[in-house]
């Protein structure tokens, strides 16, 4: 069972519970770590639970180590952020989700869950689910998905604990490469999702910088693939590519 171990007291009323569980193209945790570094979060708790990695981070220009999986809040924007740099083990899914749910449920928090749908499309649509019927994504204008999909892992998890408990629910599903990292469908669920619902702004234009540079290190990486592919087929090569 999952164990918050809280480091820093906050007073949230009515707040925002965020979560940047790692998945199709890493949209989520991106969107998470944007706003914890943007907002200046301060740690809130971390968390403990079988099933995930016995692993300790740390992180530029700070010496302490910490766990994997960190809770961060900001009163003044009324939200906590959950971000994990570890995956979570199938087998201890639903022992993670329902005592996370429990904690929501007792502090009045209105989950706000995100998840990257697997897509090729350069457009990256951004659509809300829920459960509960609280009209929070019609008011803020979130699309209805235009097909159908399933939300797995910690997220599916959480929000199915929600849906057993009569509780609200809200789900951000944006589409992202499946392959690489996408900054683009992170900002996108910022932009058009959490600060619509949330009620606050934080810059963004930096993601795109970080899309280029991964724009950049795909062709390389591509470039790298063919490159082996041709040695392995014994093909002959222009002779200025080994000047």
């Amino acid at each position: 069972m999952p164990i918050l171990n809280v480091r820093d007291e906050v007073d949230i009323e009515d707040g925002f519970f965020i979560e940047g569980v790692p998945g199709a193209g890493l949209a989520s945790k991106i969107a998470t770590d944007h706003l914890i570094e943007k907002l200046d979060m301060e740690l809130h708790a971390t968390v403990e639970a079988e099933g995930l990695p016995e692993v300790m981070i740390f992180e530029e220009g700070d010496r302490e180590l910490r766990p994997p999986v960190r809770i961060f809040a900001d009163e003044e924007a009324g939200i906590y952020a959950l971000t994990s740099d570890v995956l979570i083990s199938p087998e201890e899914i639903g022992e993670f989700a329902a005592p996370m749910v429990d904690w929501m449920e007792e502090n009045s928090i209105t989950p706000l869950l995100l998840s990257g749908l697997p897509s090729g499309d350069e457009g990256k649509e951004l659509y809300g689910v829920e459960v509960g019927k609280e009209e929070i994504l019609e008011d803020a204008g979130i699309e209805v998905p235009d097909q159908t999909g399933l939300v797995g892992g910690p997220t599916g998890a959480m929000l199915h604990e929600m849906e057993r408990r009569e509780m609200t629910g809200l789900c951000l599903v944006v589409e992202a490469d499946p392959q690489f990292p996408d900054p683009i469908a992170a900002k996108v669920m910022i932009d058009k999702g959490i600060e619509k619902i949330a009620g606050f702004e934080v810059e963004t234009e930096v993601m795109e910088e970080q899309a280029e540079d991964i724009r950049e290190q795909k062709q390389k990486l591509s470039q790298m693939i063919q490159d082996a592919e041709h040695h392995e087929k014994g093909q002959a090569f222009p002779e200025g590519m080994y000047r």
